[in-house]
């Protein structure tokens, strides 16, 4: 992976990071009840919108995954939201994005013929490993059944989404361009079958400041996701995305107040190693 895909995936990293912190702070107010994944999805849609007449449209080739892409991205907002109301971000969070690379490295070679080199594979191992340790805390702390199965259920929707957006936005074509095109057709569409949803208190409300800061920086992490897997093995691209997981529990601790504890921290520098061993 060549250093500045590197850095730009990182960038995309810390940027993913923040929109969740932001979906998990809305999880922490007086009422209770679990953030409305809508006004981020609207948001992200209402930046994307004016995008269009400016990036080229998909090519019919392109629609099949982007269509189906859309749905998932719906479900995976609202699971996002639901993860987060139920669980400590320093533990849904990681778990969220942990799982995902290992399913993706495992399929990413059969459906794209990416089969990770000696060094690449030791980097998704640890990668892998140091995001699963960063999401597991102890005995007092583990996720119950529920919470933990909609862990798992966003992981599946991470997978399912980026096998699909792979294809897709290779089917869209090689450019810079070609790959914003398609992720701002992908913000936009997902957002439709969230349209006639009402908002928690009833209201037919609009994203709001933080739902467009949200959604802007949730449309910038991935359009960057996307050009990078038009330049960079998929599976390799997806395991280094998930360095947000750092990011994360630096928000956990700093932000959210939340307990991190040393093993945590050697977690996360397993992370940084794996990540490193990704440019091979």
């Amino acid at each position: 992976m060549a250093p500045g895909v590197m850095l730009a995936v990182l960038g995309a990293a810390l940027l993913h990071a923040g929109w969740n912190a932001l979906l998990r702070h809305q999880a922490r107010g007086p009422d209770g009840r679990a953030p409305d994944a809508r006004g981020l999805v609207l948001g992200a849609a209402l930046w994307a919108l004016p995008l269009l007449p400016l990036l080229p449209v998909p090519p019919a080739a392109a629609w099949p995954a982007l269509g189906v892409s859309a749905l998932v991205h719906a479900l995976y907002f609202e699971a996002v939201g639901q993860a987060h109301h139920q669980a400590a971000f320093s533990q849904a969070y990681p778990l969220m994005r942990g799982l995902a690379p290992l399913l993706t490295a495992a399929l990413a070679g059969p459906l794209f013929g990416e089969w990770p080199g000696a060094g690449a594979g030791l980097g998704l191992a640890l990668l892998a490993g140091g995001v699963l340790a960063l999401g597991r805390g102890p005995a007092t702390e583990r996720l119950p059944t529920r919470s933990l199965l909609t862990v798992l259920g966003v992981a599946g929707l991470v997978l399912l989404y980026t096998l699909l957006d792979a294809h897709g936005v290779r089917a869209a074509g090689p450019g810079l361009a070609d790959a914003a095109g398609y992720s701002a057709w992908l913000f936009v569409l997902s957002a439709l079958p969230l349209l006639p949803r009402r908002a928690p208190d009833g209201r037919r409300a609009g994203p709001g400041r933080a739902g467009l800061l949200a959604g802007g920086c949730s449309l910038l992490a991935y359009g960057i996701t996307l050009a990078a897997m038009t330049r960079a093995p998929v599976a390799q691209v997806a395991a280094l995305r998930e360095t947000s997981v750092l990011f994360g529990v630096l928000m956990a601790a700093w932000v959210f107040h939340e307990p991190v504890g040393p093993r945590r921290w050697m977690a996360a520098a397993a992370v940084a190693a794996g990540a490193a061993l990704l440019r091979g």
